[in-house]
């Protein structure tokens, strides 16, 4: 599955039918060297989440009269066409959105790839030559109203319970994300998040 999830700046691949993501998936026939065609043992599973669900009801219109040709080809013909004009105007939509971001980009990726730095609202503006206004009123509405402190914090903590699951200790979890100890960042999650925060790996000291 190919997936680009609306505001980010990359494409990843993923290849674990058990994780969910936001985006577009695109499916493509697959064949042996031969030539023949490759079929899979299971059934088809559509899903949507958020407001993909007119995407989700054309994909599922396209199997079934996949599955059911005759009287239905021009109506697969057409919802085909449907699809493609739906994928390529939500891509136009992501380029101006992108565009209209660009001027802030240094901050939200300053953010995104180092949320351990603790960069205050000065700085980060700083970084894409703007005002400090200016930075923040854009900024909240790239982040839906949320400043760049709590975004930052939002990602940190994202990041802590992936690695709650590993072997490292609390505390160094808490160094990478550039909490002081597994202690401050046990607090700051509870403050945030409203729940604690739970390891599966005992705190070495």
């Amino acid at each position: 599955m190919i997936f680009a999830p609306h505001g980010v700046r990359y494409k990843s691949f993923n290849g674990d039918p058990e994780l969910v993501s936001d985006g577009i998936g695109i499916s493509f026939d697959l064949y042996t060297p031969d030539g023949e065609p490759i079929f899979l043992d299971e059934d088809i599973c559509s899903f949507s989440s958020g407001d993909n669900t007119q995407n989700l009801s054309i994909i599922k219109k396209i199997h079934y009269y996949s599955m059911n040709p005759g009287e239905n080809m021009l109506r697969l013909k057409s919802q085909l066409y449907t699809l493609l004009d739906n994928l390529f105007s939500d891509e136009t939509r992501r380029e101006k959105y992108d565009e209209y971001f660009r001027d802030i980009s240094p901050a939200i990726e300053e953010i995104e790839k180092f949320p351990e730095r603790n960069r205050t609202a000065k700085e980060l503006a700083e970084m894409c030559h703007v005002s400090e206004s200016s930075f923040l009123r854009k900024f909240k509405e790239y982040s839906g109203g949320t400043a760049p402190h709590k975004y930052r914090n939002n990602i940190r903590f994202m990041i802590a319970r992936e690695l709650s699951s590993t072997q490292l200790t609390v505390n160094e979890i808490a160094e990478k994300l550039g909490f002081y100890d597994g202690a401050h960042l046990a607090k700051a999650y509870k403050k945030f998040k409203g729940t604690n925060l739970k390891y599966t790996q005992k705190d070495g000291k």
